[in-house]
Parts: structure tokens; C-alpha cells; sequence
């Protein structure tokens, strides 16, 4: 199976965009359009490997996930999760 790279963006452009790069390298993209979905995402299994994650999306800012992440809300195995900011 593949390494997941979760793209958390409201752009769906945006989105589209870093999925088609990330998958020519031959892992395998999940997007999600706003902090609800991307919670929902992380709470079940398989884990990503990598997230990507927007700053500011309509339903708050990317870096409050990033603290939950951080502060182990979604399991300790997450909370060391690399994360690359927009």
C-alpha cells in the first residue's frame, strides 16, 4: 500500500493540483475541503503519512488543527504527523 498525503485546502483547484503532483511520485492523495472533513479524515484508518494543510479555511484556521495534532487529540502515532503549511 502506499503513503497518503492528506491535502487540506478549500481551493478544490488547489487540491487537484498538489493530488496530481504528489501522485507522479507515486503516493497516494486524499483531499479535504475544510477542518471538519480533515478531522473526520484523521480519525479514521489508515493514517497519512504527510499533511498537507492550508492556514486559512472557511471553517477556522489550519494551525488550530495542527496544535490538536501536536497535543495528541487524534492518537499519539498523529501527533508527530509531518505537517507542511500553505
Amino acid at each position: 500500500m502506499s503513503q497518503i498525503v492528506l491535502v487540506v485546502d478549500d481551493s478544490l483547484t488547489v487540491r487537484m493540483h498538489l493530488s496530481e503532483l504528489i501522485e507522479t511520485v507515486g503516493l497516494r492523495a486524499e483531499g479535504c475541503r475544510d477542518l471538519e472533513e480533515a478531522r473526520a479524515r484523521l480519525a479514521r484508518e489508515p493514517a497519512p503519512s504527510v499533511l498537507v494543510l492550508d492556514v486559512q479555511l472557511p471553517d477556522g484556521d489550519g494551525t488550530d488543527l495542527l496544535l490538536e495534532l501536536r497535543r495528541g487529540a487524534f492518537g499519539l502515532v498523529l501527533a508527530s504527523l509531518p505537517v507542511v503549511l500553505l
